[in-house]
């Protein structure tokens, strides 16, 4: 089972590069086979959105996901290298420009996890950071 899941984000990855012929640079540990199903479904769907809006608003650029487990919470890391965004417009999330976006948060927000999107302070380009328990 816990290989599963990653198996399963793996495969996310992998579509997402074929279909954009862009790469993903990753690290992801085994997810624990104890998390709910509900929390599995919720990081297939950020892994899937996140890239999306990497690979069309951060063209693509150093498109990078980073998964962290420590002390019972899951930290999930979207970053890429594009233009970045608009702090201001993105905190409101209204518009039919942010549906993802607030998808994204609402999902996060509903399993008692935070969901934030900022500019990556390494580089340029925008960064998502959700964390999500692992035991209710």
């Amino acid at each position: 089972e816990q290989q599963l899941v990653k198996q399963a984000l793996l495969k996310v990855i992998e579509r997402h590069e074929k279909r954009t012929a862009t790469k993903v640079t990753h690290h992801l540990p085994d997810i624990p086979d104890y998390i709910k199903t509900s929390t599995k479904i919720c990081i297939y769907r950020l892994f899937q959105e996140g890239l999306n809006n990497a690979y069309q608003h951060g063209k693509g650029i150093n498109q990078e996901i980073n998964v962290k487990i420590k002390d019972n919470q899951l930290e999930l890391t979207i970053s890429d290298g594009g233009p970045g965004i608009d702090i201001n417009d993105v905190h409101n999330f209204n518009g039919p420009d942010h549906l993802g976006l607030r998808g994204m948060r609402e999902r996060v927000e509903s399993l008692g996890g935070q969901f934030e999107i900022t500019n990556n302070e390494k580089s340029s380009g925008a960064k998502l950071i959700a964390k999500l328990p692992l035991r209710s």
